[in-house]
């Protein structure tokens, strides 16, 4: 089976586990500007590995930017996410728009 590329419009059909991700904004001002990459993501949560450390992310209340593989960055806010990630890829990229 082909795998669709990943790009700025298609970002929330896809898995995130793996990406790189930045916050740029959230309800907990020590999560904000927090690095790293995406280790785990559940339907509220997104698990970012820094460094050694390991934060758990509320999606509802945060945005986050997503490094692509071409070095280009997607802002998405943490609602349009928080939905269960084998569901959001299920559901593809027309369902979406």
């Amino acid at each position: 089976m082909k795998q669709t590329p990943l790009t700025e419009t298609n970002l929330v059909a896809h898995e995130l586990t793996g990406l790189r991700v930045r916050i740029t904004r959230s309800s907990d001002p020590t999560l904000s500007e927090l690095e790293g990459q995406v280790s785990f993501e559940t339907k509220n949560t997104l698990s970012i590995l820094s460094g050694s450390r390991l934060s758990i992310v509320p999606k509802a209340s945060s945005e986050f930017a997503f490094a692509l593989p071409g070095g280009s960055e997607v802002i998405i806010e943490g609602k349009l996410l928080q939905v269960r990630p084998e569901d959001r890829v299920k559901r593809g990229i027309g369902n979406w728009q």
